[in-house]
């Protein structure tokens, strides 16, 4: 329901409830005036029927009687009853001080029929002039003074009860108006708030709204707008990177190039000097040692060259428990050196379609990381299972773990917590993975280890 339908909606409950509420008045004001309209014509011919005997039938009590019952119709809106002569004197009233009194002449002619007091008559007091005929003779003239004051008294409540039911349906159609109003204009303001905030760089997305008006579509747009921008600004920030990266693995590949020649030739002429010194003699072990310091030299040039080609992957069916097991005897030296114990659960066979090479790479780093996450001693441990359609490989250490802030970056190039390396070892085991179509997972904590899972396709 949209806003206008809404505020017509509104409109229209506040207008039938006035109209309802004014006509239950009105039909109760009528019903109060005929009820107050009898019993005031009640009085007037209860007071007719005393002055009539007065003026018909002899005693000496028809005067205190009519006092009396005058009294009894007070309440009823008599307030005074005067019997008059031809003559025009008050010969029996409800006020004793106007007996024997003189009344100015009521009409020239004799009155035949009952009229409104002349001399008599104001907002809230009538006069009535009753003629009194019995046959042809003329007896005089009964003159009741009425007070219309319980009238206006009934008029004024209801007056009040019209002005209160109006003003009471007023303030419901203030608080729906001002509840219409703060619910159109809260999300409003949060729109616009996240609106200055996305000025700010802020690029997040309002609550979802149940609202399916116009305030409801508004939010939807700008979520759908704001996600677009992150999405935007988050393609931006990897086509920078990819550049920076591009330019790097370029600069590097060059190096690696112009280097790989001259350290080719160190490489042979140790392995010269190394043939021609005896196995006992004092620099055989230093021998060795630059050796293996310019194979590590050697394998992150070749690391920088990989990763700045294309891969090409030759893909055939491999084992890849025998994978694990020729890495783990490629490391088995430096694993015991560092008090490392080793858990394996292996089935017997997992074969699946991989490129040898590249996956032993990838395997190789992920244990070496293992490895070097352990100085001290610690526990490796390496469980394989497989479906018919998967294989899954997860290795699970006791070293030093990774902290949440490094966690999230340990597949970027050229990132690294180690003095020494690149920071390529798991960028390219990731890359050699998915195009595997695998996928590669770390969860880590500072000082409880670290576990990697690697997923594969057996086909």
């Amino acid at each position: 329901m949209n806003l206008r339908t809404k505020l017509l909606f509104i409109f229209v409950f506040l207008s039938l409830l006035t109209i309802l509420a004014l006509s239950v008045l009105y039909v109760q004001g009528k019903k109060d005036m005929v009820l107050k309209l009898g019993s005031h014509t009640e009085g007037i011919s209860e007071a007719i029927r005393m002055s009539v005997e007065k003026l018909t039938l002899e005693g000496d009590d028809s005067e205190v009687r009519l006092r009396s019952y005058i009294k009894k119709l007070r309440g009823k809106g008599i307030k005074e009853v005067s019997i008059i002569s031809n003559a025009d004197e008050v010969i029996a009233s409800s006020d004793p001080k106007k007996l024997g009194t003189k009344v100015s002449p009521l009409s020239d002619s004799v009155i035949t029929e009952a009229s409104l007091d002349k001399n008599f008559g104001s907002e809230k007091k009538w006069g009535v002039i009753i003629p009194v005929i019995i046959g042809e003779e003329h007896r005089g003239y009964i003159r009741i003074n009425t007070d219309l004051e319980d009238f206006n008294k009934l008029m004024r409540k209801k007056y009040y009860q019209r002005l209160l039911v109006t003003a009471l349906i007023f303030g419901i159609g203030i608080v729906l108006s001002f509840l219409l109003f703060w619910r159109y204009t809260r999300p409003i303001q949060e729109v616009a708030k996240a609106a200055q905030r996305i000025t700010e760089g802020n690029l997040e997305e309002l609550p979802p709204t149940r609202q399916r008006d116009e305030v409801g579509l508004l939010v939807e747009n700008f979520n759908k707008m704001v996600k677009q921008l992150r999405e935007r600004r988050e393609l931006e920030e990897r086509l920078k990177e990819a550049e920076r990266f591009s330019a790097i693995g370029q600069l590097a590949s060059g190096i690696a190039h112009e280097v790989r020649n001259p350290l080719n030739f160190i490489s042979l002429s140790i392995d010269h000097i190394k043939d021609k010194l005896s196995p006992d003699e004092e620099f055989h072990p230093l021998v060795s040692n630059m050796k293996g310091e310019i194979s590590r030299i050697s394998r992150m040039i070749e690391d920088l060259l990989d990763y700045g080609r294309p891969l090409k992957l030759n893909l055939r069916e491999t084992d890849l428990i025998f994978l694990l097991e020729e890495v783990l005897a490629l490391t088995r030296e430096r694993i015991n050196a560092q008090g490392i114990m080793v858990k394996n659960s292996f089935p017997l066979k997992s074969p699946c379609m991989v490129d040898r090479d590249k996956m032993e790479t990838c395997l190789m780093n992920i244990i070496v990381n293992a490895i070097q996450s352990m100085p001290l001693g610690g526990e490796l441990t390496i469980r394989v299972s497989h479906s018919d359609l998967f294989i899954e490989v997860e290795f699970e250490d006791t070293g030093e773990g990774i902290r949440p802030e490094d966690l999230e970056k340990v597949f970027e190039p050229y990132f690294t917590t180690k003095e020494l390396g690149i920071g390529l070892g798991l960028a390219i085991t990731k890359r050699i993975i998915e195009e595997h179509k695998g996928e590669i997972s770390i969860k880590s904590h500072p000082n409880q280890g670290t576990k990697v899972k690697v997923k594969l396709r057996r086909q």
